[in-house]
């Protein structure tokens, strides 16, 4: 039977050649024509093979199924194959058999099953996080084919796999979405370019789905923190999908921080929490939410350098008051009054000069 040939296939010290094949019968094997059974043949009486021929039949692919859960591929054979001459280079990924928008072409592996007529390779995150970007390719099983551009896998003979073209790609005889929910691992805030680099376990959707008043900035990673939501987010609409979301905080923002010093003023200051409505992978699955009272610690910060420029001043003689306005908020409390001087024209050294 076919099962029968896949195990011997599978033995990779039987029947490899002529001197590796032998037969033992028993003596029940068959019977002649007046009902004789046959002579029993075993243990050092084995039989050698009278004609040994190879297997040369290539292996081919009969189906896959890709689960984006698990992340695994899973490939099943036309006859056992081995899995250690796997090239998972060989193999592309694309979301129509004609005319296809999208292709990816696969790099890299975790594991692979043992050798069998079902492979089932674990996908690594590199490749994962790469045609997850890809918003077209693997939602479903109606936009999963797959093609091979050399032979992913030999038989145990060494027979290589029928080669299928990208114009007969096979699609997935079955399909898991993603089901995991992203994690944001860590991230930075430079204060200086307003900028909060979000680093996640996988590709997110970013620009569409992330809500930037869903995050909360507070100064310890406990509820008895000073805290701000951003409320206007400034990130440019071509930020791509990715395992990285540098969000741009706006003006008005970075104030409002700034404001409420100490917070984000330091590493030490500068926490993270946030709701399961921040943003979701390209599945659509949500961030898994991080509360206030266990805010997540900056892996780096890097801190206003920017000198505060005045903009303007205003001058009231009745109210006796003088308004400076600056580009971006001051410590009120490092006025230094006597560092002012009010003169009665602009350049104080070209009156100077012509008084001369």
């Amino acid at each position: 039977s076919i099962s029968d040939l896949d195990e011997i296939k599978r033995d990779v010290n039987l029947s490899k050649n002529a001197s590796t094949t032998w037969i033992a019968v028993l003596g029940g094997v068959v019977a002649d024509m007046a009902g004789n059974p046959a002579t029993a043949i075993g243990g050092p009486q084995a039989l050698p093979v009278h004609n040994y021929t190879r297997d040369a039949t290539a292996p081919a692919i009969v189906s896959f199924t890709l689960n984006m859960t698990a992340e695994t591929l899973t490939i099943t054979f036309s006859e056992t194959v081995l899995a250690s001459s796997a090239n998972i280079s060989s193999l592309v990924l694309q979301n129509a058999v004609a005319s296809p928008s999208q292709t990816y072409n696969l790099l890299s592996v975790v594991s692979t099953s043992p050798d069998s007529t079902v492979l089932v390779v674990q996908l690594a995150a590199s490749d994962l996080n790469e045609f997850k970007k890809l918003r077209q390719l693997a939602v479903s099983r109606n936009t999963t084919f797959l093609y091979t551009m050399s032979p992913f896998v030999t038989d145990m003979a060494h027979n290589p796999l029928v080669l299928i073209a990208p114009t007969a790609a096979l699609e997935a005889s079955e399909f898991t979405r993603d089901s995991i929910r992203p994690v944001l691992l860590s991230y930075t805030l430079d204060m200086d370019s307003g900028v909060l680099d979000l680093s996640f376990s996988e590709t997110v959707k970013g620009f569409d789905t992330f809500q930037i008043n869903q995050l909360t900035l507070q100064t310890t990673s406990n509820t008895s923190a000073i805290v701000y939501s951003p409320q206007v987010d400034i990130t440019p609409s071509t930020t791509p999908d990715d395992t990285h979301y540098a969000v741009h905080i706006s003006w008005g923002d970075l104030n409002n921080i700034k404001r409420r010093y100490p917070l984000a003023s330091s590493l030490a200051t500068t926490y993270l929490s946030y709701t399961a409505s921040l943003v979701t992978d390209m599945a659509g699955n949500p961030v898994i939410e991080r509360s206030s009272a266990v805010g997540l610690h900056a892996s780096n910060f890097s801190a206003d350098v920017t000198p505060a420029n005045l903009l303007h001043f205003d001058l009231n003689l009745t109210a006796e008051t003088i308004t400076l306005t600056f580009d971006e908020t001051v410590n009120a409390s490092t006025l230094q009054l006597w560092e002012l001087t009010l003169q009665s024209v602009q350049n104080i050294s070209t009156v100077a000069a012509q008084a001369n």
